[in-house]
């Protein structure tokens, strides 16, 4: 659009704005619609008015601002926005505000009748769990096949294939023993018995006992 003419249309109508609506993705040739919209809409009302007027807008046609594809819908974040702000945002350098309407002829691709939408696989229910695997119930909490168990050990048996020591033997617990008549006199203050002595007479120490009055070294050898 010429840029003089439209500066003469915001003079001549200084409450509304030029807007360009391109044919969806058509960006060019002559494919589009010119309109002039009062800045005080709203979003919403502003939509509504846009797909009145562009003679290929459907009730599902989409408006995009361009050239940031911004959707317009009084739905998401653009919704608080007037014509007039959106014009002083986005307008591009011919002084207009492009807008892209889509064609809204989207089908919805709609399954054949004898066609299943999904091959749905239902969980089974407890009693078909029970039929297939029994009541049988591992000391572990799973469910096995019927049959007869065998006990499951603590520890996998690894040293069997080489790959660990074989686990330790705990050692056996102690006996405990009886315990016997405790003596009235302990050991070390029973009275001692006559210390013993050698072949010539000199008695030999083998415990407390009396101190001999004589030292043994100085008492006459008995022949």
């Amino acid at each position: 659009m010429d840029i003089s003419r439209v500066r003469k249309l915001l003079r001549t109508h200084p409450t509304r704005v030029p807007v360009v609506c391109w044919r969806g993705s058509r960006r060019g040739g002559d494919d589009y619609k010119k309109l002039l919209m009062p800045k005080e809409f709203h979003i919403q009302e502003f939509v509504v008015k846009v797909k009145e007027h562009v003679p290929w807008a459907q009730d599902r046609s989409e408006v995009k601002c361009i050239p940031h594809d911004i959707l317009l819908s009084g739905d998401n974040e653009t919704a608080h926005l007037t014509v007039k702000e959106l014009y002083d945002t986005y307008a591009l350098g011919d002084l207009c505000l492009h807008l892209e309407v889509s064609l809204g002829d989207v089908k919805e691709e709609l399954s054949e009748p004898d066609e299943p939408i999904l091959n749905f696989i239902p969980d089974p229910t407890l009693d078909a769990l029970r039929a297939t695997f029994g009541e049988h119930t591992a000391t572990n909490g799973m469910l096995t096949p019927p049959g007869p168990l065998a006990p499951i050990p603590a520890m996998p048996p690894y040293h069997l294939y080489g790959l660990g020591p074989a686990p330790a033997t705990p050692p056996a617990p102690p006996t405990p023993t009886e315990l016997g008549p405790v003596p009235l006199t302990p050991p070390d203050l029973a009275p001692c018995r006559s210390a013993p002595v050698t072949p010539v007479g000199i008695p030999v120490f083998t415990g407390p006992g009396p101190v001999p009055l004589t030292p043994p070294d100085l008492a006459p050898i008995l022949g």
